[in-house]
Protein backbone atom coordinates (compact mmCIF):
# COMPACT_ATOMS: atom_id res chain seq x y z
CA UNK A 1 0.00 0.00 0.00
CA UNK A 2 1.40 3.38 -1.22
CA UNK A 3 0.06 6.72 1.11
CA UNK A 4 1.08 9.86 0.68
CA UNK A 5 2.53 12.01 3.09
CA UNK A 6 3.56 16.01 3.39
CA UNK A 7 4.11 16.92 6.97
CA UNK A 8 5.77 15.46 9.91
CA UNK A 9 2.31 15.24 11.71
CA UNK A 10 0.96 13.43 9.11
CA UNK A 11 3.61 10.40 9.26
CA UNK A 12 3.32 10.89 12.80
CA UNK A 13 -0.51 9.60 12.38
CA UNK A 14 0.52 7.05 10.41
CA UNK A 15 3.21 5.95 11.97
CA UNK A 16 0.43 5.69 14.98
CA UNK A 17 -1.75 3.49 12.91
CA UNK A 18 0.63 0.98 11.86
CA UNK A 19 1.88 0.56 15.03
CA UNK A 20 -1.42 -0.16 16.59
CA UNK A 21 -2.47 -2.32 13.90
CA UNK A 22 0.37 -4.09 14.71
CA UNK A 23 -0.90 -4.35 18.28
CA UNK A 24 2.20 -2.97 19.52
CA UNK A 25 2.05 0.18 22.12
CA UNK A 26 4.55 2.79 22.27
CA UNK A 27 6.97 1.67 24.69
CA UNK A 28 8.06 -1.95 22.71
CA UNK A 29 8.18 0.09 19.25
CA UNK A 30 10.31 2.37 21.37
CA UNK A 31 12.57 -0.59 22.65
CA UNK A 32 12.67 -1.90 18.82
CA UNK A 33 13.75 1.51 17.31
CA UNK A 34 15.85 2.65 19.80
CA UNK A 35 13.89 5.45 20.61
CA UNK A 36 11.91 6.39 24.37
CA UNK A 37 8.27 6.22 24.72
CA UNK A 38 7.91 9.91 24.99
CA UNK A 39 9.58 10.37 22.06
CA UNK A 40 7.34 7.71 20.08
CA UNK A 41 4.27 9.82 21.57
CA UNK A 42 5.24 12.92 20.73
CA UNK A 43 6.12 12.58 17.40
CA UNK A 44 2.98 10.28 16.74
CA UNK A 45 0.91 13.49 18.06
CA UNK A 46 3.50 15.81 15.79
CA UNK A 47 4.29 17.67 18.79
CA UNK A 48 7.91 16.34 18.48
CA UNK A 49 10.47 15.73 16.30
CA UNK A 50 13.19 13.04 15.15
CA UNK A 51 16.63 13.16 13.65
CA UNK A 52 16.26 11.33 10.65
CA UNK A 53 18.69 8.30 11.72
CA UNK A 54 15.90 7.89 14.94
CA UNK A 55 12.90 7.97 11.96
CA UNK A 56 14.09 5.68 9.81
CA UNK A 57 14.94 3.45 12.92
CA UNK A 58 11.36 3.90 13.83
CA UNK A 59 10.31 3.08 10.35
CA UNK A 60 12.24 -0.02 10.08
CA UNK A 61 11.11 -1.52 12.87
CA UNK A 62 7.51 -1.22 11.73
CA UNK A 63 8.35 -2.36 8.30
CA UNK A 64 7.38 0.90 6.63
CA UNK A 65 9.83 1.88 3.89
CA UNK A 66 10.22 5.46 2.20
CA UNK A 67 9.57 6.15 -1.32
CA UNK A 68 10.66 9.42 -2.54
CA UNK A 69 9.26 10.87 -5.75
CA UNK A 70 10.60 13.45 -7.31
CA UNK A 71 9.35 13.22 -10.97
CA UNK A 72 7.12 16.44 -11.39
CA UNK A 73 10.47 18.35 -10.01
CA UNK A 74 12.27 16.95 -13.24
CA UNK A 75 12.91 19.27 -15.90
CA UNK A 76 12.01 17.45 -19.44
CA UNK A 77 14.46 18.35 -22.02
Amino acid sequence: MEISVSSAKQLGKLISAVRKSQGLDQKTIGEFSGNSINTVGDFEKGSGSLSVNRLFDLMESLGIEMKIDFTSYLRVA
